[in-house]
C-alpha cells in the first residue's frame, strides 16, 4: 500500500513538470507579437508641466484653514486649535481649506508638485478667511489650489 503512494505520488510530480517542461521560449519572439501596453504617465505640455485631466471650477469661497485629521477626528478648529494645527502642519500634515457655506473640506494643493502647499498659509490658520481658488475632485476628494487669501472680517473668529 505503501509502495502505490508513493508510485502514484511520483506519476503526479512527472505529469505535473512535463507540460511544463515541454513549453519552449521564443527569444527572437518570432512569429509571435504583443502590441505594446499604451503609457500611463499624464500628458505634458511644451515646457514639460503635467496636463490636468480634471475639472477645475474657479471659485471664491469662505471659510477657516484647518488642520484636516484634528477637524475630522475632533472639530479641531479656531483660535484655541492654531498652535496644534500649525505643529501638525510644520510636520507634515497637509492643510485643508473648510468652506462655512457647504461644510466641505478641501486638501489644500500647492500650485506646482515641487511646492510646499502649507507654508503660504500658516498666518491664516484657525482664521476666518475669505479665499479664492481652483476647486478640483477626484475620487470623492476634494482639493483647492489657493490663489489669494484674505481675512474675513465680518465674520468672528471661533474662540
Amino acid at each position: 500500500m505503501r509502495i502505490r503512494i508513493v508510485s502514484l505520488l511520483a506519476a503526479l510530480v512527472v505529469a505535473l513538470a512535463v507540460p511544463a517542461a515541454s513549453v519552449r521560449a521564443d527569444p527572437e519572439g518570432a512569429g509571435h507579437t504583443h502590441a505594446k501596453p499604451a503609457s500611463k504617465a499624464p500628458p505634458k505640455t511644451a515646457g514639460g508641466e503635467s496636463v490636468l485631466t480634471t475639472k477645475v471650477t474657479p471659485a471664491t469661497l469662505q471659510g477657516e484653514i484647518v488642520d484636516p485629521q484634528c477637524w475630522i477626528q475632533h472639530d479641531g478648529r479656531g483660535k484655541a486649535h492654531t498652535g496644534c494645527a500649525l505643529s501638525c502642519a510644520k510636520s507634515g500634515q497637509t492643510l485643508a481649506f473648510l468652506d462655512d457655506k457647504t461644510g466641505k473640506l478641501y486638501q489644500v494643493l500647492a500650485p506646482s508638485h515641487s511646492a510646499d502647499p502649507n507654508e503660504p498659509l500658516y498666518a491664516w490658520v484657525g482664521k476666518p478667511v475669505i479665499v479664492k481658488g481652483d476647486l478640483m475632485a477626484r475620487g470623492g476628494m476634494n482639493a483647492i489650489v489657493i490663489k489669494s487669501v484674505v481675512a474675513d472680517k465680518a465674520t468672528k473668529q471661533r474662540p
